[in-house]
């Protein structure tokens, strides 16, 4: 460069690299850095100065040949611990996460593993919509990956802006990379109402990144300016910008983030990274440039790789709650990190053999490698049943939206799925069974889809259609508050579903309105993370009830047979994740399986009185009690989970579904 500036290794750039990780590494052991998680956007500004400074030798005759050679170096830097880590965690979590059906907390587990392979995890954990905060975030062992995503999308655009820079047109080059800065932070204004998509996607995660690259381009001019200041200044520069980045790990709100939470830190972390450039030997240069800070820094990658995975697999079997467990995940962390960064990462990044070979033959090895890779993460997925360690693996008594065989050879199923509103309708058709001209209609939230089970098979010894409204989160009059308190989206659907069942169901066809009556003992994710519950206040019946019978008497009239279901049965702790010698001891389960049948009963108190008060005055009700079947001694629930009668706090088991089939379809299951 002009300057003469020599752009060789920096030790305090890794002592700023130790410092991010460690602050991530702390914040995901027990929250004692309340906003570590800004370490992200510290390994961000400082992925893009050195990522500039390190492109800078590389061939640049054609742009070709310049994303060849970027790529081979991209590629043998990140991707054989990346690769390494994937598959042993997803063989980990094949072995000790239970099997969930859809829309339980690992839904997108395998989704995001599988995407991470190719650099975009990010998508499948903002199309979720839930943040990174959610337990369903929190949970999965693949949720970090979103950052090296992020970090991979860029390098997209990075070498069209770079190579540009490097072909002498850097007036140029300095302003797209200042537009696209802004343009960034702009949208990341704009959308700071979408919290989700601007956390996990690159256009407003952009802007930090480009900061790192912006002080590379602008190096000279920045340093020489810089240089000229006196000591004191450059001292005390140095100190304000660690002062502001270290207080940011703990008074950064994460509901204002990253806007304009991650402001302050990502322009700490850069008048750092100008303060050890352009005055290596301050006091802050030289604390960071200490021997420990380098060295945790070199293995920094490896340590954010390992220490998720490592942190989230605690949460699934011991809780990860006592100071012993995460020391042990502390050390274990390190270990692992050590290992990948001895045996995998540097073997590879600076083997003889491999530095011998053409870019263009590492970048087609690398591509290979990864793509062997993700079919062995799709095998490992396909096979996971065979490889569980958890009781959940069996189909028949823990999924709810499994089949088992009808007693009526030549009687099968199939199912449709259709869009209607914000949720959906699952059509169950009879095939080859002896025709019955009455439908079934459910409606309802997730309480509805577990039965899908009884439903399969209603189908196929009734030989009647089954037709399924529904949409998560939103009971089909759940009896605890009126429809005008649930969500637009769900009083839409509420309507869309009467005027629906108006237009299409016939005198004699059925309504099945299976929901959550009761409060929820806990959510699937434990008491620490209980979803908000709407306490039943006694003195509402009325308002309740008549909005109930207001809405569903013209259905009635006509001649539809409504089936309320009376309030099952809610536990104290989810036995999905209760049930396996490896996580009972977990706190989420200390409330137990098993409740008391007379317990039971007086927390529905409230919802029967409601259920009854409605059908007095509306003949065409039936009123449908599982609970009896469910809890035939004193008890309900399974202390075992051999047997078990829900999957989590309030939905039933595939086992449930087969206890009370055969009274569900003896009931209301004869044709005209």
């Amino acid at each position: 460069m002009s300057s003469g500036v020599r752009l060789s290794y920096v030790p305090a750039i890794d002592g700023l690299r130790a410092l991010a990780v460690m602050s991530v590494l702390i914040f995901h052991l027990g929250g004692l850095l309340p906003a570590g998680f800004v370490g992200v956007d510290v390994f961000f500004v400082i992925s893009g100065y050195v990522v500039a400074s390190a492109a800078k030798d590389l061939p640049a005759g054609s742009i070709r040949e310049f994303v060849i050679a970027f790529y081979a170096r991209r590629l043998l830097r990140i991707a054989p611990a990346l690769i390494c880590c994937l598959l042993v965690t997803m063989v980990v979590m094949a072995c000790i996460v239970p099997v969930a059906p859809d829309g339980r907390l690992t839904e997108i587990n395998t989704k995001t593993g599988l995407s991470a392979f190719w650099g975009f995890s990010n998508f499948v954990l903002a199309g979720s919509s839930n943040d990174y905060w959610s337990p369903r975030a929190e949970l999965n062992p693949f949720t970090h990956t979103w950052s090296l995503a992020i970090e991979e999308q860029f390098y997209l655009l990075f070498p069209l802006i770079y190579f540009t820079w490097l072909k002498g047109m850097r007036r140029l080059a300095k302003i797209i990379l200042v537009a696209a800065v802004i343009a960034s932070l702009v949208m990341v204004v704009v959308w700071a109402t979408r919290p989700v998509f601007s956390f996990y996607m690159l256009p407003t995660r952009f802007w930090e990144l480009g900061l790192g690259v912006s002080i590379f381009f602008f190096r000279d001019s920045l340093l020489s300016k810089f240089s000229a200041t006196p000591r004191i200044f450059k001292e005390s520069f140095a100190a304000v910008a660690l002062a502001t980045l270290l207080l940011s790990f703990f008074f950064t709100n994460s509901n204002r983030f990253p806007w304009p939470g991650a402001f302050a830190p990502v322009l700490a972390v850069g008048a750092l990274i100008i303060s050890i450039l352009a005055q290596p030997d301050t006091y802050i240069g030289r604390l960071l440039a200490a021997k420990p800070f380098v060295q945790i820094g070199k293995i920094s990658y490896s340590l954010y790789l390992w220490h998720w995975p490592v942190v989230v697999f605690g949460r699934w079997t011991s809780g990860m709650e006592t100071l012993g467990e995460l020391l042990l995940a502390f050390v274990l962390s390190f270990v692992l990190a050590y290992l990948s960064f001895r045996f995998v990462e540097c073997p590879v990044r600076y083997s003889k053999s491999v530095s011998k070979l053409r870019r263009g033959a590492i970048v087609a090895i690398a591509a290979s490698v990864i793509g062997v890779g993700f079919l062995g993460a799709i095998g490992i997925a396909i096979f996971r049943s065979k490889i569980s360690l958890s009781v959940t693996k069996d189909p028949l008594n823990w999924r709810w939206d499994g089949s088992w065989p009808s007693q009526k050879t030549g009687c099968s199923t199939t199912r449709s799925k259709t869009s209607f509103g914000a949720g959906q309708i699952l059509v169950i058709s009879p095939a080859g069974c002896a025709p019955n001209d009455r439908t079934l209609y459910v409606a309802g939230d997730s309480h509805a889809n577990a039965y899908a089970a009884l439903l399969d098979l209603y189908a196929r010894e009734s030989g009647a259609k089954v037709h399924v409204y529904g949409l998560p989160g939103c009971g089909f009059f759940n009896l605890r508050r009126q429809i005008s308190a649930e969500s637009a989206d769900c009083q839409q659907f509420v309507r869309s579903v009467l005027s629906d069942l108006q237009r299409n169901a016939k005198g004699g066809d059925f309504l099945f309105m299976p929901g959550l009556r009761v409060a929820r003992y806990l959510d699937q994710w434990g008491p620490g993370k209980q979803a908000p519950n709407v306490a039943i206040d006694e003195v509402q019946d009325r308002p309740v009830t008549d909005e109930a019978i207001g809405l569903l008497k013209p259905l009635a009239d006509a001649g539809l047979q409504l089936i309320w279901e009376a309030p099952k049965p809610v536990l104290k702790a989810p036995p999905f994740r209760c049930s396996d010698w490896f996580n009972r001891s977990n706190p989420v389960c200390h409330g137990g399986l098993v409740v008391p049948r007379a317990e039971a009963e007086q927390h529905r108190e409230i919802a029967m009185r409601r259920i009854h008060a409605i059908a007095g005055q509306m003949p065409a009700v039936n009123i449908w009690d599982p609970l009896p079947l469910l809890c035939p001694g004193g008890l309900c629930g399974s202390p075992d989970a051999r047997e078990p009668l829900l999957f989590d706090g309030d939905h039933i088991s595939g086992f449930a579904n087969r206890m009370l089939a055969a009274d569900f379809i003896e009931r209301f299951g004869s044709g005209k």
